[in-house]
């Protein structure tokens, strides 16, 4: 994670803008996997970039805290398998800035996937039984 922060901070953002670090052969467990998240939010602090960078994740099993697993918000941060996206706070505060309704996103996307026929979920997330 350290030398993606580093590959980020020798770039200019118009060059790189954004990576992800895929973990395809760890934390097949969710809760472990969010047990890893609070490592990754510590290394920002240990190398001082909370407020240049943010670590967004994502995991097969994702689940937000109040759900059920099968529940469609869940779907939003779901991926093949264990993703950090980590991203410039400068350009999250940017395109928030340019956004006409920013805070709906999470809202928009809940509401987009549950409203997925059995078709397009099994199509964008061929990797989760039905």
């Amino acid at each position: 994670m350290v030398e993606e922060l580093q590959g980020l901070e020798a770039s200019q953002p118009e060059t790189l803008e954004t990576t992800i670090l895929a973990f395809p052969n760890l934390w097949p467990d969710f809760l472990d996997y969010n047990d890893f998240l609070d490592l990754a939010d510590a290394c920002l602090v240990s190398i001082d970039r909370v407020d240049q960078y943010q670590v967004a994740s994502f995991h097969p099993h994702y689940q937000f805290g109040g759900t059920q697993s099968d529940d469609s918000e869940n779907l939003t941060n779901r991926a093949p398998f264990p993703l950090l996206h980590l991203l410039r706070e400068a350009s999250v505060a940017d395109a928030i800035e340019r956004h006409p309704d920013a805070e709906g996103i999470p809202e928009r996307n809940i509401r987009r996937v549950g409203e997925l026929n059995d078709e397009e979920r099994r199509a964008l997330f061929p990797w989760i039984s039905h």
